[in-house]
């Protein structure tokens, strides 16, 4: 299975294991030392269909910016995903990833090629002490 780890940033801790890393705002030493490919989610360098798994988390919002950004975003996820593929989405209720996810629920389930498959809320496992836990929204397209 061949996933890509979109917007993976620096921390090795929160990289999905095994996975192919993409980052456009990972420093070039940094990126080198650790294989991370240096590139925007709107232009990757995979061949069509021929990946099984995008995971971004807590990436998009921030990394990728307005809706027409969004929208070159799910068509170059779309392009590289094989048939039946899965796009996992994982952002913050709070803050500019909750305004983003207005645009995931807008544009993604009416998306050519995509449907939506799972949207959920879920508590961040290390915030489980805390008396307000952070919370996730999980949006998975699968790719048709």
């Amino acid at each position: 299975m061949i996933t890509i780890d979109l917007g993976c940033g620096e921390d090795p801790e929160r990289w999905l294991s095994g996975a192919i890393r993409v980052d456009p705002g990972t420093d070039v030493d940094y990126a080198q030392e650790h294989g991370i490919i240096r590139m925007e989610a709107k232009n990757l360098p995979f061949k069509d269909n021929s990946i099984d798994h995008v995971f971004a988390r807590n990436s998009i919002s921030y990394t990728f910016g307005p809706r027409e950004a969004l929208e070159e975003v799910f068509a170059e996820v779309l392009r590289v995903l094989k048939p039946n593929g899965l796009f996992t989405i994982i952002e913050l209720l709070e803050g500019k990833g909750a305004d983003m996810l207005l645009e995931y629920q807008e544009y993604g389930p009416d998306a050519e090629g995509y449907k939506l498959m799972v949207t959920t809320k879920v508590m961040q496992l290390e915030d489980l002490g805390n008396e307000e836990p952070a919370k996730d929204f999980v949006l998975m397209f699968q790719k048709l």
